[in-house]
């Protein structure tokens, strides 16, 4: 709202400049203009780089010890597209380790008969996983809840372990794992690693651009506090 606010302004002091003919004020616009055009490129570009970076990190499988799946929407009560491809790469995950303890984490959405967390532990179990290896997480309804759900979670299992000891696995898609795991860090878990679900990218470029303007409002509201 603050950002909309002084946008709203500025387009308003140039159609005011406009109207007036003020040649200098319409020149100082336009630098102006100019200037908050190229910085906000530039940063774009910049938090590609960062979510580049943390999709490519090694997850190192035979050392996690919980993979906590984020929720991304179901699709007439089972996952979607997106949700599909993060449960299909903890499913590797899964092999690789069988000993992990994965943690589905969504709740319902109001046009919805099931949890996410409900459909994605579904998921895998039809596809070979012990329901003794799956916790659910179905009170989430965005990412930041899902950490500190999960964190409570894992403080009440390893009540004698520091969170920064454990080995979390954040499986998201690619777009997501920079500010999940941004997320997971300032939560206390200092070892999670990102497990990256491939985005397709004809939509890749949609959700990242969402992700810079979520990850915008994540840090003003830390900021603010």
């Amino acid at each position: 709202l603050v950002i909309s606010a002084l946008v709203g302004a500025w387009g308003w002091s140039i159609h005011w400049a406009y109207r007036r003919g003020d040649s200098r004020l319409l020149c100082l616009s336009r630098t102006v203009t100019s200037i908050v055009i190229c910085m906000f490129m530039i940063s774009l570009v910049i938090f590609g780089m960062f979510i580049a970076r943390s999709s490519a990190m090694p997850a190192h499988y035979e050392q996690m010890e919980y993979a906590l799946i984020l929720g991304a929407g179901l699709e007439d009560n089972h996952p979607g597209r997106i949700l599909r491809s993060r449960l299909d790469r903890a499913l590797e995950a899964w092999r690789e380790n069988p000993e992990i303890t994965i943690i589905v984490s969504g709740g319902m959405a109001p046009n919805q008969h099931i949890s996410e967390a409900c459909a994605m532990a579904v998921y895998l179990e039809e596809r070979g996983v012990k329901p003794d290896r799956i916790i659910r997480e179905d009170q989430a309804k965005a990412t930041a809840e899902s950490i500190v759900k999960t964190r409570g979670i894992l403080e009440r299992i390893e009540p004698t372990t520091p969170l920064s000891d454990l080995n979390l696995g954040i499986v998201t898609s690619d777009f997501h794992a920079f500010r999940a795991v941004f997320l997971a860090h300032s939560h206390g878990f200092s070892g999670a690693r990102p497990i990256s679900a491939t985005t397709p990218m004809s939509a890749w470029l949609n959700y990242a651009l969402r992700e810079y303007f979520a990850f915008i409002k994540f840090a003003l509201t830390v900021y603010a506090h």
